[in-house]
């Protein structure tokens, strides 16, 4: 991916063709968050019964667990590198995992303000927004997190799919729900960034009072107090934000991105 410089004028594309990709991806996020109407009681009931039992389906391509038959794939005609060297760069999925009050939603959307400055197509997956809509039938056991991931995971495939840059900021504390994550994502588009911050920085921050809250029982299954947070093993990058600025960890991950292949 090419962040800096002056970006070359496009060849053998009209002004009609410009519009056409841009209503196609206004096209993608309408579809992609229409799932908001969860919301409703009774497709929510429904969707609690596939999700919280035997979660449904899995992993994409394992056909044995999905619970719609008689479907068949349906290719489109635009290949990834088609797309990327008409955007001049990739798309991928930046997945940032971490505590929460690490910084993951400070360094997502300061990234994303950054890509769209150099006319990048970038787009923030946030944990609390999507649990506004797409996954507002989902609590917080491990059941619901895993089933919460799993559809980000799909989400975040179809935006780097169109070519964004799909920068996700989920505690996601599960290696196993990561991992899935990754497989679902395109081969070699999937970077984990792992903000790394000590608890006790993350409880002295904590801007929400969602740790004093969870100290005094008000909040079960809380990650890293009552419930665990497993650290990446291997992440791409490892983020201290209590000692770098969000610039500072803004330049790693865009230095980072320049190694995502078209």
């Amino acid at each position: 991916m090419r962040v800096e410089g002056h970006q070359p004028q496009q060849d053998s594309h009209t002004s009609a063709g410009w519009l056409t990709g841009r209503m196609h991806n206004v096209t993608l996020l309408r579809l992609a968050f229409s799932t908001a109407a969860l919301r409703c009681p009774s497709i929510r009931a429904r969707q609690h019964s596939l999700t919280t039992g035997s979660l449904g389906i899995m992993a994409t391509g394992d056909s044995s667990r999905h619970k719609s038959k008689n479907i068949t794939w349906t290719r489109g005609k635009i290949t990834a590198q088609e797309r990327a060297h008409q955007n001049q760069h990739a798309g991928c999925v930046v997945w940032l995992t971490g505590l929460s009050a690490s910084g993951k939603s400070t360094i997502a959307t300061e990234l994303e303000r950054e890509l769209f400055s150099h006319g990048k197509h970038a787009w923030v997956l946030d944990g609390d927004n999507v649990r506004h809509g797409l996954c507002s039938d989902l609590g917080f056991s491990p059941e619901d997190r895993k089933e919460n991931i799993r559809r980000i995971g799909e989400v975040a495939k179809l935006f780097a799919e169109a070519g964004f840059v799909c920068i996700t900021a989920f505690i996601s504390p599960y290696r196993s729900d990561r991992d899935l994550a990754r497989r679902i994502a395109p081969d070699g588009k999937f970077i984990e960034v792992y903000v790394n911050v000590p608890l006790a920085v993350c409880e002295q921050r904590d801007p929400k009072g969602l740790y004093a809250k969870a100290r005094a029982g008000e909040i079960t299954e809380f990650t890293g107090i009552s419930a665990p947070y497993e650290p990446p093993a291997k992440p791409e990058l490892e983020l201290r934000t209590d000692k770098m600025t969000p610039a500072e960890c803004v330049a790693v991950i865009l230095e980072r991105l320049k190694q995502v292949p078209w």
